[in-house]
Formats: structure tokens, C-alpha cells, sequence
């Protein structure tokens, strides 16, 4: 008994002053909320909207980056661009990694979600996949599934209007699905969506008092589930299985589409016939091809989401920036069609009104990174496995750069000549090489919406029982993605013109 206690007070003793010098190589340098013994900063975690913790944090403590630890594991928050394009570009080899979080890998995303899985070979290797898909010059290969997609989401606001969000959700789900395997979804209850979401749902789980305390102590996963807070294994299950159906069914559907010359063109059925045509049996390209095709949906699907429905929102609170995007769409394409990718480029309020909308409320707030090796920058030093997180909230809202930053101002993006600035805020999608590669795709689609709904729609304020405007006082709702909360709004369209418009489409 005697050795034993012994033992536990110097192991103690051992990790007390391990977390000591730890902590202190970065206190000396970096400010941060004040780590108690032990337990670090545990208690000063933000429960919710985090991204607005952080962005106050900066302000009190007047640094960049941040640092906070929690039970040894030390974070670095980076709310500036200048910041973080010195660490996640210029030095992206260090900060390409994801921090670990136990709960991530139990349920099996880790090993399967591109945007979720640590840095190596697996990684990138779903990178060039990616990369070759759905980079800027083979975007334009998709931009007929993209038209198609936004002229049936049109024809669904025109019939039912108080069910944009859910015209939304199946538009998204409609334009990655189609993109990737050429599948025809029309609603939100197709079987791929349905497979994709219930994978996915098991992450909407991550916040569960079970699962973080797997976070914070990883040694749990071996409780077993009939044990007091074994309880998660049951969702662990769960998720493997999920997962499985989402990579494997919709694949094997469209290889039997493909071998009996059925297959509609998409993405999977080129990666198909290049590892076909290159004669090598090769089953880790195979799962490879597999995993980044049902993963697609998950990486771009819910921001796509999230970005159109604050789109309706500040068009209901903003009518003067509709009312000049829409006179834009009029005098460039005229009230007799609407718009196209074509018309990009002489359309560039429009542009400036998706950018302000995507700064105005960045819909992934933090990027999370971690430190491949020891780095030191500005004489502060950070160690290997150090979890580093970007707060594109807190850049959003740099009074130097955007004035005014919680109003809703397209004009910050249009230059002297009328012409967009090179403001582009690419760094929403983040950063180095982490940035969404699925970007262009989204911004293609994301455009295209807002122009055809600009040239067709008015979205008002809705009106109580006595005609008066109701206010929009909406919650933003927290999540690794950050959607608004429920908001009415009336949408209607701008003609009888633009009625028969959009009504021919369904013919």
C-alpha cells in the first residue's frame, strides 16, 4: 500500500511540474485567461458561441495570438488575418494537422472525413482527389447541374414559399449529390440525402456531456457500455455502421449504373474510369474514391445551407441592398430571363452583396489546426501537438478593414470604379492548405441562387395580423456550422412577369 501511494504521489508530483514548464514556456509570452493548477482553463471554456468568447478575449488581454490550456493541452487563438496568414499560409507545413478529439475517432470520421482527418499520406491523397474534381477551371463542368438545381429550387419558392428552408436544404443536397454521382434528388427525404445525414447526425451529438468528457478524458473509450457513462458506445456503434452504408451503398448503386452504361455523368464515374483505365488493381484508391465522393456532401452540403438562409435574412432586413442588386440584375440581364454564369462578371454589386453576406455572417466562425513540430514565431514558442484555431468571426470583424462591422454593407467591396475590390474573404473556407477544396463549388452555387432569386423574388418582412412589419430579432444558432433560428419573412414575386419566369421552368 505504502509503494503504491508513493508511486501515485510521484507520478503526480512528475506531470505537476511537466504542466508547470509547459505552461510556462508559453505564459511568458502570450496573455490568456489565468490557468489554475491542474485543470488550466476548463472553467473559463466558452459553453456556447465561442467565436464570440474569443473575439473579447483579444480585446481584454490585446494579444495575437491567444493561449489557454486545458489539463496540459495547450490552444493558441488566432483572431487577426495578418496572424493568421503568417502561420496557416506562409508556414502551412507546420499547421496542417486537425487536433485529435477522441470523440471524432470513436465514431469512425476521423479515418473517413477529409475535412476531420489528421495530416498524412490518407490526407492527401483525398486532397488531390478533391483538388482535381472540383478545382476553379472544373467547376464550370458542373455548372449545368448547378442551373438545373436552382431553376427547380425557384419553382419549389414560387409553390410553397414559407418552406424556403427546407427548398434550401434539398437544393443543396440536390446540387453535391448530382455533382458527385450524378444521382436526381428532389427532396430532402431521397435515400442518399438520408444516409448522408444520418452519418452526420452523429456528430451533432459532439457537445453531449458524454462526449466531452471523452474529449477531455480519451481513456474512457474503453469504459464499456453497460458501465456508468459507458453509455456512448451505443452512439459509437451506431456511427461505424452508418457511416459504412453512407461510403458503400450509394457507390455500389452507381458502379451498377456505370457497368450497365446507365450512368449519368458526375464525378465518381471520372474517377472511376481513370483507376479502371490505369489497369492497376489498387484497393486503397478504390476506398479512397469512395470515402472522398460520400464525404463531399457532408464538408459542403450544410454550409451551402447555412449561407443561403442568412442570405433570406438580410435580404428581409436590408431592403435597400436587394433593391440595388435587383435594379443591377435588371439592367444587365433584363426582366425577359435570369441570370447566368455568364453573367458574372457585369454583375458586380451582386458579387459584392455574396461577399458581405458571407463576412457579415461566416457560417464555419473557427478553423481548427494543429502544430506538426515545434515552431517559434515573434520569440513566443509553441510546441508539437499545440491545437491552434482560427477565429474568422473575430476577422470578420476588424473595424480597420470593414467599418461598421455588424452592418450589412455590399458597398465595402465595391472600388471607385464600380468594380469589386480583391477582397474576395476566400479565408471563410480557411486556410493554407486546409481551405475548403471544395470552395468554387460553393461560391458557383451560392451566386447563382442569389442572382436567380434576386431577379425573380422580393423578400420582405413579415406582417403581424395588423399589417405591421414584425422585427427580425434572430438567434444564431451554435454548431461547428452556424445557422440563423427561425425567422418569418414573405416572399413573393417582384412581377406577373417574373411569375410566368419562373413558372415555365416546371414545364
Amino acid at each position: 500500500m505504502y509503494s503504491l501511494s508513493y508511486l501515485i504521489l510521484t507520478l503526480l508530483a512528475l506531470y505537476f511540474i511537466h504542466y508547470r514548464r509547459s505552461t510556462q514556456r508559453l505564459s511568458r509570452y502570450l496573455s490568456g485567461p489565468k490557468p489554475l493548477p491542474l485543470i488550466g482553463n476548463l472553467l473559463d471554456l466558452p459553453s456556447t458561441k465561442a467565436w464570440k468568447v474569443f473575439l473579447d478575449w483579444g480585446r481584454l488581454y490585446g494579444q495575437d495570438p491567444l493561449h489557454f490550456e486545458v489539463f496540459g493541452q495547450h490552444t493558441l487563438i488566432v483572431n487577426s488575418r495578418e496572424v493568421a496568414h503568417e502561420l496557416f499560409e506562409k508556414r502551412s507545413r507546420i499547421y496542417l494537422d486537425r487536433p485529435y478529439v477522441a470523440m471524432i475517432d470513436l465514431l469512425g470520421w476521423r479515418s473517413v472525413g477529409f475535412f476531420l482527418m489528421p495530416y498524412g499520406e490518407t490526407w492527401r491523397h483525398h486532397r488531390k482527389l478533391f483538388q482535381e474534381g472540383l478545382r476553379d477551371s472544373a467547376a464550370a463542368e458542373y455548372i449545368p447541374v448547378q442551373s438545373e438545381k436552382t431553376q427547380e429550387f425557384l419553382v419549389n419558392l414560387l409553390k410553397d414559399p414559407d418552406n424556403f428552408r427546407v427548398h434550401i436544404r434539398t437544393l443543396a443536397a440536390a446540387t453535391i449529390i448530382g455533382v458527385m454521382y450524378g444521382h436526381d434528388v428532389t427532396s430532402t427525404e431521397d435515400y442518399f440525402v438520408e444516409l448522408a445525414e444520418q452519418a452526420i447526425g452523429a456528430l451533432s451529438k459532439l457537445g453531449s456531456p458524454s462526449a466531452v468528457l471523452v474529449n477531455i478524458f480519451p481513456t474512457m473509450r474503453y469504459l464499456p457500455a453497460w458501465f456508468p457513462g459507458g453509455g456512448f458506445q451505443h452512439l459509437v456503434h451506431q456511427s461505424h455502421g452508418w457511416i459504412n452504408d453512407m461510403v458503400e451503398k450509394p457507390y455500389s448503386l452507381v458502379v451498377d449504373q456505370v457497368n450497365s452504361g446507365v450512368g449519368k455523368p458526375s464525378l465518381l464515374a471520372k474517377y472511376l474510369d481513370r483507376y479502371r483505365s490505369s489497369g492497376i488493381d489498387d484497393p486503397e484508391q478504390e476506398k479512397a474514391i469512395k470515402q472522398v465522393s460520400a464525404t463531399a456532401y457532408g464538408a459542403g452540403a450544410e454550409t451551402t445551407v447555412a449561407q443561403l438562409s442568412w442570405f433570406f435574412l438580410a435580404m428581409a432586413m436590408y431592403p435597400e441592398a436587394q433593391k440595388r442588386a435587383q435594379e443591377e440584375v435588371d439592367n444587365v440581364v433584363g426582366k425577359h430571363r435570369l441570370p447566368t454564369y455568364e453573367d458574372h462578371a457585369n454583375l458586380p454589386y451582386v458579387e459584392a452583396l455574396m461577399r458581405e453576406t458571407m463576412r457579415w455572417r461566416p457560417v464555419t466562425p473557427l478553423a481548427f489546426h494543429a502544430a506538426l513540430e515545434n515552431d517559434i514565431v515573434d520569440g513566443y514558442f509553441i510546441p508539437k501537438g499545440t491545437a491552434l484555431t482560427g477565429n474568422t468571426w473575430a476577422m470578420t470583424r476588424d473595424e480597420i478593414v470593414y467599418p461598421d462591422p455588424e452592418g450589412f454593407i455590399p458597398e465595402r467591396f465595391i472600388t471607385e470604379k464600380g468594380v469589386c475590390n480583391d477582397d474576395n474573404v476566400e479565408f471563410i473556407f480557411g486556410f493554407g492548405r486546409r481551405i475548403c477544396p471544395g470552395r468554387h463549388l460553393a461560391i458557383a452555387t451560392v451566386w447563382g441562387t442569389m442572382a436567380s432569386v434576386l431577379s425573380a423574388f422580393d423578400i420582405t418582412k413579415a406582417k403581424d395580423e395588423n399589417g405591421n412589419e414584425m422585427e427580425l430579432e434572430v438567434e444564431i444558432i451554435d454548431g461547428l456550422v452556424v445557422h440563423p433560428g427561425t425567422f418569418p419573412c414573405t416572399i413573393s414575386p417582384r412581377s406577373d412577369k417574373a411569375r410566368n419566369l419562373v413558372a415555365q421552368l416546371a414545364c
